[in-house]
């Protein structure tokens, strides 16, 4: 089974496409992306991240 872009975005819908589908245009802002992707999860699921509160 392979699992393409579609398959993500029902359950990562805070991920950027961007940090998907060019993960070497987004290495420059791997910081960033990586604190909007963790901020982002806990809303998506309704809870709240223990590591940022």
């Amino acid at each position: 089974m392979t699992t393409t872009r579609a398959d993500f975005l029902p359950l990562h819908g805070a991920l950027p496409l961007t940090g998907m589908a060019g993960t070497a245009t987004s290495w420059s802002y791997e910081p960033e992306f990586l604190r909007q992707l963790v901020a982002g999860v806990p809303s998506l699921l309704g809870v709240q991240d223990p590591i940022l509160a």
